[in-house]
């Protein structure tokens, strides 16, 4: 089975309710964040299997504030999880580097992500300036969510609905009308949405729709608008018949990718093919300049409340680069994947892949 992710515009006279969902998700997540904040949690919940939000029980954590119906709590509860059970390789390695530095040794040996390394390293010399670095990851730092965010992941058809009949989706939501709702302020809203191209194609073909997430999103003139990111289930279809030769592709850093032509029984038929593209440099250089801005950042972070004003402004803009760079890389990430996914299906049509990565 295989999951292809689909975006799914909210009409806009939802993006109200829609944004009061979010801030109410956004509010009591980082609360939970908080009180759930330790390392013993983080090594739990990373090794949770099944939904995240059966790790803290179903208690109303809201009680007494307002009204929140149990599968909106779950939906919370399953952000919560996710993003503590995110901070275990981080975790991980801020111990790891500590303990190279106290030792003597070179701070990232034994590390096994050395991109990440270098970030945490780097952080680790910034707390170092003023303080020795806490021995435990958490007293470091604790994550809030920014963007808004909501998981239906847990739902089973009480917070969210979505049905494919006579060629369109129909969803089914369930929306606060206030930030602070009681239980008269849910109200259910439907709205149509008519597919194209190959989503129309795979939910005709069968597709199963899962659970989506909720989200708020900034278009390229600035504007916000909030999308459904619904999950498809498409069925793997099975090989006709045993394939006599199979394609290698070997994934690494400096070339794209390397294809061979083999035999089942392993002998080479063809020359290495090698795929490059000159969006890798510039891909190297954006990072690098993301690194070089993010240091900057890290410089001004702790005085962003003493700040002149002049400096407060050079501290936003920056901010504002660092998030158009990133969506620049995005971008070109985009163009490098279907580059590479173009020219192997080109290569490869009627044999097997076998994918190496390096």
């Amino acid at each position: 089975m295989t999951s292809l992710t689909y975006q799914i515009p909210l009409p806009e006279e939802l993006y109200g309710p829609a944004e009061n969902l979010l801030k109410i998700a956004k509010t009591f997540a980082n609360l939970l964040i908080a009180t759930h904040w330790t390392e013993e949690n983080i090594e739990a919940l990373d090794a949770w299997r099944g939904k995240k939000y059966k790790f803290f029980g179903d208690h109303n954590f809201a009680n007494g504030y307002c009204y929140l119906p149990s599968r909106i709590r779950r939906g919370v509860l399953e952000l919560v999880g996710e993003v503590i059970a995110g901070h275990a390789e981080r975790m991980r390695t801020y111990r790891r580097i500590l303990e190279n530095i106290r030792s003597g040794r070179d701070p990232l040996e034994g590390v096994e992500n050395k991109e990440l390394g270098q970030n945490v390293l780097r952080w680790i010399r910034n707390m170092a300036k003023k303080a020795p670095p806490p021995e435990k990851y958490t007293h470091a730092t604790i994550p809030t969510i920014q963007r808004s965010v909501f998981l239906y992941y847990p739902d089973d058809g009480q917070a969210i609905q979505i049905t494919y009949k006579s060629g369109g989706i129909v969803v089914h939501i369930k929306l606060p009308e206030n930030t602070k709702p009681g239980r008269k302020d849910w109200k259910w809203h439907t709205f149509r949405y008519r597919p194209k191209g190959r989503l129309k194609d795979l939910l005709d073909g069968g597709a199963k729709i899962r659970k989506p997430r909720l989200r708020m999103i900034r278009v390229a003139s600035g504007a916000k608008k909030y999308v459904l990111d619904i999950v498809l289930g498409v069925e793997d279809k099975p090989t006709a018949r045993e394939l006599e030769k199979l394609l290698a592709v070997d994934l690494g850093v400096r070339k794209l990718a390397t294809l061979v032509l083999m035999d089942i029984y392993g002998n080479q038929l063809s020359r290495p093919i090698f795929i490059k593209s000159g969006l890798l440099g510039k891909l190297l250089r954006i990072k690098r300049k993301i690194s070089a801005i993010q240091r900057k950042l890290d410089r001004l972070k702790p005085m962003l409340g003493k700040l002149p004003r002049e400096k407060a402004e050079y501290y936003r803009r920056l901010e504002a680069e660092l998030v158009h760079n990133w969506k620049k890389i995005r971008r070109i990430i985009w163009q490098i994947q279907h580059h590479v996914s173009t020219t192997i299906v080109r290569f490869g049509c009627g044999v097997r892949c076998e994918y190496h990565c390096v």
